[in-house]
Parts: structure tokens; C-alpha cells; sequence
């Protein structure tokens, strides 16, 4: 089967319905085009696992399965999702996931079913949640689940149009507090488009937990609280599910503070006999030109720039430049995330201009400090 006339007769190619505005991929796909490429025919080429379904490493509580898909003309690509909640066992999602050829977006969800999410069943409140609705003033219901576990209907949602997941429990030590929890959705609904598989990751995953006092019991996202603070925690414990949902949106700012914090550890710990200096501004002048780090354990300073993408990597050329203009003594380095992450012209423009680079943060740790009493004997 051809692809015909499924994306218009002047173009066919679904690839095409993505543009990029302001330099930000843009998804333009019809009801239509949508219906037409679920429709399409495919093959199944690869099943994770084999057989049966595989608990998640990151929560006991996900059941998980994935295909990977050819259309039959070996044109296009797809993903199918599996997800099953062990904990709920009517919490289930399938969805089929088209694989675009475009970096910043990915692939994108054509269709996706889910099991039964307690939205459309309306049960009677319990006196043990009095409190929750006046607070919230009356605009939200409850969904018992099981004995001991309620389910929160509140009028907030995810970007796709689920609502999000709250529960509540007493707290397992039997005291007046109670537990707010997701019963593994978070991460299982997160599961359907990003994994967190490296330690990055898990490290912003960490954070974000952190810095709203949830914890992570094998997948199981909660928070206990006072009756007296529950409000304040479910919405603060709402925020923290919105955030980690979105970890895919602002991971890279978050892997930018990671790599240099990084770099700074092993700097100040790995490197501190070759006396670092943070933030330097050789130039007094022109304090926009600032090196990361200056060496100064030598007559002739090293001069040091991290690198992570290609506007640190213009910024750190445009320095070494002027630097070299203005006849200073130095000896450069540049430290960078992944060299393989610049454009070519970028890495020519860095070369010609640095005297030693390093293309990973790993291989500046393994012979840094070897290089820096080579360069300077």
C-alpha cells in the first residue's frame, strides 16, 4: 500500500506536517492524517519483552511491554506502549506512538486507551475527608478504590487531558496523619514517552522530589500530612506529579546545571593542588569575557571553558579571541559535554582557537590532571 493521497495530493509525506517556527518544532496533523496513519499497515519487527509483560525497574508497581512497528512499505516507524498497574489493576494505558524524523520532537501519540481512571464514578464522601472539601470548597469528589484508599477527583490535568492521579490513605504507623500518594502513576504515566534511564535523569528526578518533600517508595510517589495541611500538600504534591511529567520539557536546563556541577566537583576536589580559580575575568574591561575556571599554578595561567552547547561554544571562542588580541598569556582548555553535540563548523571554530580540548566530561576526569603537568613543564 502506497501512501497516497494521505497527507494531500501535493504532499504525502507526514514528516512534512512538521514545521518549525521560531526555531520550535511545530505539529501540524489533521484528525484526518492522525486517523489515516493509525490505520496504516504494519509489522510488528521487535517486542520488549518477547513475551508477557516485565516489571519496570523503577517502580514494582508497572507491568510494562513495548513493539516496535514498520509500516508495511518500510516507509515509517512506530511504538506501541503497554502499561499495567499492579497496584490498581483497572489502571491500564496502550497507545500507538508515531516516530517523526525530527530530533526536537520526537515521536508523537496518535491514540491511546486507557483503563477506567475513577473520573466518571461519583462516590459518596466520607467523613474523613470533611475537611479536604471545605478547603477545596466543594469542588471535589471522591472515588473509593479499595478499603483504606480514596481517590481524589479534583478539576486538575495533565497536559493531554488526564486528570491527575491523588489517593489517600492513612499513614501505614497508625497516627492521625494522612498519606497522600499517586499508587505508581506518575511514573508509569511518564513511562508512555521518557524513561529514566541514566543517572542524570534520576538525578532530576531526585531533585524534583526533593524540593517538594516527596518521597519514592520503589515507583510509589507520596507525601504524609496533617489533617491541618492537607490542602497545602495535595496541591504541593499536584505540582510536584505536573513537574516530573515534564521532566522531558526542561531536562536540558537541568542536565546544563548538572554537567557543570560536575565539573565543578571534580575540579575542586580532583584538582585543588593546581589552585582554581572560579569565574575569572581576565580582561577587566570586558567582563562578558568570564573563564570558568583559571589554573594558576604556573607563571602562565590555563584558562578553562565547560562546553555544553553551541552558544557556550561561540561565547568560548569569541573570548579566546579577544584574549589572543589583546596578547595575554595563557594556555586554554575546553571541557566539553559531548563534542559529537556541535555542528562541525563549531568544532573547527573552537579547534583553531583553543590549545587542548577535552570531548567528554568523562575524559577530562581520567587524564586532566595529567594533561595540566604535561602542558605546563
Amino acid at each position: 500500500m502506497k501512501c497516497e493521497g494521505l497527507f494531500g495530493e501535493q504532499n504525502n509525506d507526514p514528516q512534512s506536517a512538521l514545521q518549525l517556527h521560531n526555531n520550535t518544532a511545530i505539529v501540524m496533523l489533521t484528525d484526518k492524517k492522525i486517523d489515516e496513519l493509525i490505520k496504516y499497515p504494519k509489522n510488528i519487527t521487535e517486542a520488549i519483552p518477547k513475551k508477557g509483560m516485565a516489571t519496570d525497574k523503577k517502580s514494582s508497581f508497572i507491568k510494562k511491554r513495548n513493539l516496535r512497528l514498520q509500516s508495511n512499505d518500510e516507509q515509517y516507524f512506530f511504538d506501541v506502549f503497554m502499561r499495567h498497574n499492579t497496584m490498581l489493576i483497572e489502571q491500564f494505558s496502550i497507545g500507538l506512538r508515531f516516530k517523526t524524523d525530527h530530533k526536537t520532537v520526537g515521536k508523537i501519540t496518535l491514540i491511546r486507551y486507557n483503563g477506567e481512571h475513577g473520573q466518571s464514578d461519583w462516590s459518596r464522601l466520607m467523613d474523613l475527608l470533611s475537611l479536604i472539601k471545605e478547603n477545596f470548597n466543594g469542588r471535589i469528589n471522591t472515588y473509593t478504590r479499595r478499603e483504606n484508599l480514596i481517590q481524589l477527583i479534583i478539576p486538575v490535568y495533565h497536559e493531554d487531558g488526564d486528570m491527575v492521579d491523588v489517593y489517600l490513605e492513612n499513614c501505614p504507623d497508625k497516627n492521625k496523619n494522612i498519606r497522600i500518594l499517586d499508587c505508581g502513576m506518575t511514573l508509569m504515566k511518564l513511562s508512555y514517552t521518557y524513561d529514566i534511564n541514566s543517572p542524570s535523569k534520576e538525578k532530576i528526578l531526585n531533585t524534583i522530589l526533593a524540593q517538594n518533600g516527596v518521597l519514592n517508595q520503589d515507583g510509589n510517589l507520596y507525601l504524609d500530612t496533617s489533617a491541618e495541611f492537607v490542602y497545602q500538600n495535595i496541591m504541593q504534591f499536584v505540582g510536584c506529579q505536573q513537574k516530573i511529567l515534564n521532566m522531558r520539557l526542561w531536562q536540558r536546563e537541568i542536565v546544563k546545571s548538572v554537567f557543570f556541577e560536575k565539573l565543578e566537583e571534580f575540579i575542586e576536589f580532583d584538582l585543588k593542588c593546581f589552585k582554581p580559580k572560579k569565574s575569572v575575568i581576565p580582561l577587566k574591561d570586558y567582563p562578558v569575557l568570564e573563564v570558568d575556571y583559571s589554573f594558576e599554578f604556573t607563571k602562565k595561567p590555563f584558562y578553562l571553558f565547560g562546553v555544553n552547547n553551541k552558544d557556550k561554544a561561540k561565547n568560548s571562542a569569541i573570548a579566546l579571541l579577544e584574549f589572543q588580541k589583546a596578547k595575554l598569556p595563557y594556555i586554554s582548555m575546553i571541557v566539553h559535554e559531548n563534542i559529537q553535540d556541535l555542528s562541525k563548523k563549531d568544532q573547527v571554530y573552537l579547534t583553531q582557537n583553543s590549545d587542548k580540548q577535552f570531548p567528554t566530561l568523562e575524559n577530562f576526569q581520567e587524564i586532566g590532571a595529567s594533561t595540566l603537568e604535561r602542558l605546563a613543564a
